[in-house]
């Protein structure tokens, strides 16, 4: 039930970026949108989202574009780049963008806006395609406008438009300027016209009722005729009665439904389609990580087990810089040790789940279904690697190589901190990495002994 409503969303997501292009494929844009995420945002944070992942995206996204999502409250950020060209971007597009929660109070909109500028510039080369920035937000900074204005008139200076949209969002948001659905929609519009109509009564039918109606007229006369009491002035009043029975008999007969019944058929199959689409959407908002994982999963079973690439993909995202550690805030040198794997875009909020107290020369596994450390973002095999720590060092040694297109089967010494790149099965790029992991209540605890107060204390 839960995949059917999601295959539902998707679906119909789908068809409104793909019917909404009208022949614009060929004209495909870098979309750059700068999104609030101040804590000011936090009172419309549910409108927000639900306008994102709807009818922002219906009107200003098309297949072969370009999305580039800039997120700004103390200082802005780039959180995702990527080219759409098929459900499982959009599904991407759409977890990021349900990712982005106002907690920062600060917001630096001139610094955003300068951010934006610089990184459209960085951008100008790509492919000659048309770009598009669009700021959203609230409007809590002072002279908003202003600076608004100002950076469009530079931009504007580049070729290049700028558009404010701000939040919340009254009705469907502003116009793309780019082509709507026309006939997709028309002849939807007349098929489910069509579907509302009755069935014309066919001769036959017509011929049945004409013969019902003979044989009620026939009783009906029997019936007054051994009637004693009964006067003639009373008899036309009888037979008034037969007509109307005979139109009934012919709309039972004719096996067609009326059409008040139709009609609400239909209002209780939109309402159907309502409620599963309300409930795909909460379910969107409260696991987004969840939905992309099923979205990438494979739709044969049969495909398992297949060397997910022959061959390294030639435009892949460069890996993430490693992580130092300050060693002198964890434990010494040949004892136990906490980790911790990171698996980028993946919930965290499991517990203690990928959290592992390891021994010197304990070995632990990385994978899915029953590994030690588990990646559930998508379906991967068990047992992908394996972490081994000897009392002084950690080493990453790969069990299945044709998953590790950087490395293969090579062994990673000293594998704390650093970024190591998986490939699933279906071809998804994941980041993993090894942490080292600390306590937080300890880590109060330390802070907490670290203050010194000066004086003496009575």
């Amino acid at each position: 039930m839960k995949k059917s409503i999601f295959v539902i969303i998707l679906l119909v997501l789908l068809v409104f970026i793909v019917f909404g292009q009208s022949g614009n494929l060929s004209s495909p844009i870098d979309l750059i949108v700068l999104l609030d995420t101040s804590a000011s945002m936090s009172g419309s944070h549910k409108e927000t989202s639900d306008y994102l992942i709807g009818p922002f995206l219906r009107e200003f996204l098309r297949l072969g574009d370009t999305f580039h999502l800039i997120s700004f409250s103390s200082a802005p950020k780039l959180e995702i780049t990527r080219k759409v060209e098929g459900v499982g971007d959009i599904e991407t597009v759409i977890g990021r963008m349900l990712l982005m929660y106002p907690l920062d109070t600060r917001t630096d909109l001139s610094g955003a806006l300068n951010f934006a500028e610089r990184y459209v510039s960085s951008i100008a080369g790509t492919g000659g395609r048309v770009k598009k920035v669009i700021l959203l937000s609230d409007d809590d900074v002072p002279d908003t406008q202003n600076l608004v204005n100002e950076s469009s008139n530079r931009l504007r200076g580049q070729g290049i438009e700028l558009t404010y949209i701000k939040m919340p969002v009254s009705g469907g948001g502003p116009a793309s300027e780019r082509p709507p659905v026309t006939s997709q929609t028309a002849q939807a519009t007349q098929q489910q016209t069509q579907a509302v109509q009755p069935p014309a009564p066919t001769q036959q039918t017509q011929t049945e009722a004409a013969q019902t109606q003979e044989t009620q007229q026939q009783t009906q006369s029997a019936q007054t005729q051994s009637t004693q009491g009964q006067t003639q002035s009373n008899q036309p009043q009888t037979q008034t009665a037969p007509p109307q029975q005979a139109q009934q008999t012919q709309s039972a007969s004719s096996g067609g439904f009326p059409l008040p019944l139709l009609i609400a058929l239909i209002l209780l199959a939109l309402i159907i389609l309502g409620l599963l689409i309300f409930f795909a959407i909460k379910r969107l908002h409260n696991s987004p990580n969840r939905v992309i994982a099923q979205a990438a999963s494979p739709i044969d079973s049969g495909q398992r087990g297949q060397p997910p690439l022959e061959q390294v993909p030639s435009k892949m995202k460069p890996l993430p810089k490693d992580i130092a550690y300050d060693e002198s805030a964890f434990t010494p040198t040949g004892g136990p040790i906490m980790l911790n794997l990171f698996v980028a875009d993946q919930n965290t909020a499991i517990g203690r789940r990928n959290i592992h107290s390891v021994k010197p020369g304990t070995t632990l596994t990385i994978g899915g279904g029953s590994s030690d450390f588990l990646v559930f973002l998508v379906p991967v095999p068990p047992q992908l690697a394996e972490i081994h720590y000897d009392g002084r060092n950690c080493t990453l040694t790969p069990r299945k190589p044709k998953y590790f297109p950087d490395i293969g089967s090579q062994t990673v010494q000293n594998c704390i901190g650093k970024t190591v790149r998986v490939i699933s099965d279906r071809n998804y790029e994941l980041h993993i990495r090894i942490d080292r992991y600390e306590d937080p209540l300890l880590a109060l605890n330390k802070i907490l002994r670290s203050i010194q107060v000066p004086g003496r204390i009575e």
